[in-house]
């Protein structure tokens, strides 16, 4: 119970962030990063809910994303996939400038390693691949966090692959991580 308290807890906690830049990851995927305030902390894997500060957004005006990004990283990094014909939120995304204030709470939740003595197999779907580029993130930066063995399932219907690139090259940095 307690962990679900603990992970659970940080939806409290808003934060205004700052925009740096957006990367076109593949078709229609894009990443977003934003300056990472000072003292903040989540768990790799861990997701957020953003909204806009000072924008009227029409329908849902709040989006939940996995973080992207290591914690132990300056930038949080979130991605998207961004249709030809976006939502008025997404189509805000794009529209951000540097500098841009962003708002998200927490992150929050469930998903992270609990015990790295053991291994673990990731699968992942199209853009559900973002909270597993955290977690491997936090692997290479953070040996103590790697499990004893990964193994990653990573299929894409529309065969598109989202930070394929940089999956192959954290193979190379991760000892016990595999595609």
């Amino acid at each position: 119970m307690m962990n679900l308290i603990e992970d659970f807890t940080p939806i409290l906690h808003k934060s205004d962030i700052e925009f740096i830049r957006l990367t076109q990851e593949d078709r229609d995927v894009v990443s977003f990063e934003f300056k990472k305030p000072a003292g903040m902390y989540w768990k790799a894997g861990q997701h957020g809910i953003f909204t806009f500060p000072d924008k009227h957004i029409k329908g849902r005006s709040f989006r939940g994303f996995s973080v992207a990004s290591s914690p132990h990283e300056d930038t949080i990094r979130v991605a998207t996939r961004i249709s030809d014909h976006p939502s008025d939120f997404k189509e805000h995304l794009m529209y951000l400038h540097e500098g841009d204030v962003f708002r998200m709470r927490g992150p929050f939740g469930p998903f992270h390693i609990i015990d790295s003595q053991k291994s673990a197999v990731f699968i992942a779907g199209g853009i559900g691949i973002t909270p597993f580029m955290g977690l491997l993130h936090e692997f290479r930066l953070n040996q103590e966090a790697l499990p004893l063995a990964v193994r990653l399932v990573y299929a894409d219907s529309d065969s598109e692959w989202p930070f394929m690139d940089e999956i192959n090259d954290l193979t190379w940095e991760i000892d016990a991580f595999e595609v």
